[in-house]
């Protein structure tokens, strides 16, 4: 396969915390796929996974000896014991997608075609999914990715495999406030929690945690709606600094420990997210505009462009590898409503992708990019009666993949198949919260598959 409102108020829902408990089971193996299954299935085509220095494939030979085949990008260190994931042995499993690892072939989406396999198994009444859709979900190679199980806390699992490698503790401020380190795959960094004014660095592989950077210029430290502000491969970290002044923005550099706090206080409520690699430019989504902003987070010429930012996403455009943010907005005085509208962040520039014009976009939509894939992922929620005459509305309850340019290209994912309404499983109500894959080979969902029982997390395989 190819792969190149409501009220204001009501639609900017608030996303809590994912909390259910779990015991643990050894982890499935993952078996091989179809060889023709494109690049994804490639990496794990064969039976046996070996965690030896770096993630591979394992398979012995005939005089009992192995060899290891390695699939895509690799991490450094092992696990000091087996790794565990929730059980996934009910008997309501047997209706949704196969478990990533099992023996049956993924589940087909009649309607468009793509593949689909579950990652999570999460208990009755329990949800499991990405921490949130803005949050730094993969580190920047794609080798791992953590996802939040409600009331247990974080996940870490094999972004090669989407075998699942064990717990990780992340204190940070928020479930959802963490930044990857650019070029260690094995180690990301987070605020410590509560009024500290210190970043922690935490290596997932071995569970060690060390403070990182102490700001004694802050009383606190945290990333706000900032949400995971890094982008792939940069080192420069968005956080916010409280002081008796006033809350500013701030950026540090997690390679050579530089910080840079901003002119003026600030009552955005959200970090800087690094909108270039070279921290050349940051963009800060605030409540009324996105805020464009230099190297020594003063204004730009190009700041503010005006648009109330509900869902976004930061990408590289992959003609021009100029930065763009894509967002849904809600309730612009000009009437340029769309469930999707992108901005050049060096210009300014907005111009619409999925627009919305005739009414607003339909509410719940979720968005999550990868900074070097290009592409974003949309999801809506699925909504019960009249949902207006925007020209978004058949978008409503779909994952649709998005590729900004001159002729932007569009992908219907299929629908993320979460029960309409809000139901006592999850706080999430009938959001689908998303992650993109930095490699481009599938894009991660969370959904109840329409049970009202569970959210799992889903992974669409995707072949380019």
């Amino acid at each position: 396969m190819n792969f190149e409102n409501e009220p204001h108020d009501a639609l900017r829902s608030a996303v809590e915390d994912l909390r259910a408990g779990t015991d643990h089971l050894p982890v499935p193996e993952f078996s091989p796929r179809s060889s023709t299954a494109g690049p994804f299935a490639a990496g794990v085509a064969v039976a046996l996974l070996a965690v030896a220095g770096v993630f591979g494939i394992q398979r012995l030979t005939s005089d009992s000896t192995s060899e290891v085949e390695v699939a895509g990008p690799t991490t450094t260190q092992t696990q000091s014991s087996e790794p565990t994931a929730p059980p996934t042995s009910t008997a309501e499993d047997a209706l949704l997608p196969p478990l990533a690892g099992g023996a049956t072939q993924p589940f087909v989406d009649a309607e468009v075609g793509v593949e689909i396999v579950r990652v999570t198994g999460a208990q009755p009444g329990g949800a499991i999914a990405p921490a949130y859709s803005n949050s730094a979900t993969f580190n920047p190679s794609g080798s791992l990715f953590v996802l939040y199980e409600q009331g247990e806390g974080h996940w870490l699992y094999d972004g090669n495999t989407l075998a699942p490698v064990g717990p990780i503790s992340i204190g940070s401020d928020d479930v959802y406030n963490w930044s990857w380190h650019p070029t260690d795959p094995d180690v990301l960094l987070h605020p410590d929690g509560g009024d500290s004014n210190r970043l922690r660095e935490l290596n997932v592989r071995t569970g060690g945690s060390k403070v990182a950077a102490t700001f004694d210029q802050c009383r606190s430290v945290g990333q706000g709606r900032g949400f995971g502000s890094t982008a792939n491969h940069t080192a420069h970290m968005g956080l916010l600094c409280d002081t008796d002044a006033g809350q500013f923005w701030m950026v540090y550099n997690i390679v050579d420990g530089g910080v840079i706090l901003a002119p003026e206080p600030t009552d955005s409520g959200s970090a800087p997210v690094s909108a270039s690699v070279d921290g050349s430019l940051f963009a800060v989504f605030a409540n009324e505009s996105v805020r464009l902003l230099d190297s020594s987070l003063s204004p730009t010429d190009a700041d503010p462009v005006p648009g109330d930012a509900s869902a976004l996403a930061v990408i590289r455009r992959s003609t021009d590898g100029q930065p763009v943010a894509v967002t849904t907005l809600y309730d612009e005085q000009d009437g340029s409503n769309g469930l999707a509208i992108s901005f050049d962040l060096v210009t300014g520039e907005r111009f619409g992708l999925i627009d919305g014009r005739v009414g607003f976009p339909p509410s719940g939509a979720r968005m999550a990019g990868s900074f070097d894939s290009g592409s974003v992922a949309i999801a809506t929620a699925t909504v019960e009666g009249d949902v207006g005459q925007s020209v978004a509305q058949s978008y409503v309850g779909q994952i649709t993949l998005l590729t900004p340019g001159a002729e932007p290209q569009e992908t219907n994912l299929g629908a993320h198949r979460m029960s309409p309404g809000t139901y006592q499983g999850s706080e999430w109500g009938d959001d689908t919260i998303l992650a993109v894959d930095p490699q481009g080979r599938y894009v991660l969902f969370s959904s109840d598959w329409g049970t009202q029982r569970a959210t799992n997390t889903y992974a669409i395989l995707l072949d380019r």
